[in-house]
């Protein structure tokens, strides 16, 4: 029964934060923006997705880039600090993942940490 209230309980978690529309969104990405298999992509990964495109890539990789690579050729899933199963859960649909690891403030730091390392 734990289990159930646990799980209840991270779901409520991920849908406030995902209605609070307070995560940071440096690279200005509006709904629409992506497209093809990106296009269900919620904003807030697009965005750690960008930040890590930019640093293990080019920095000037942009949105654009994203949606031409999309997310398995945007950068090494494995080089990132979350690694190449929290990547492949995200290109499975599997968003809980994120959701699970970071909340807007989180999000925020780690946005700052990689844009201070170019």
């Amino acid at each position: 029964m734990t289990d159930l209230k646990e799980a209840l309980i991270t779901k409520k978690n991920i849908k406030n934060a995902i209605n609070a529309n307070k995560w940071p969104n440096p690279f200005h990405i509006k709904k629409g923006d992506l497209t093809g298999r990106l296009k269900d992509l919620p904003i807030e990964i697009a965005n750690l997705a960008i930040a890590y495109g930019k640093l293990l890539h080019h920095e000037k990789f942009d949105l654009e880039q994203l949606n031409l690579c999309e997310l398995s050729g945007a950068f090494s899933w494995i080089k990132t600090d979350e690694g190449l199963y929290f990547w492949s859960q995200i290109e499975d649909g599997n968003y809980d993942v994120f959701y699970k690891e970071y909340n807007p403030t989180k999000l925020e730091k780690k946005l700052k940490e990689l844009k201070d390392k170019l």
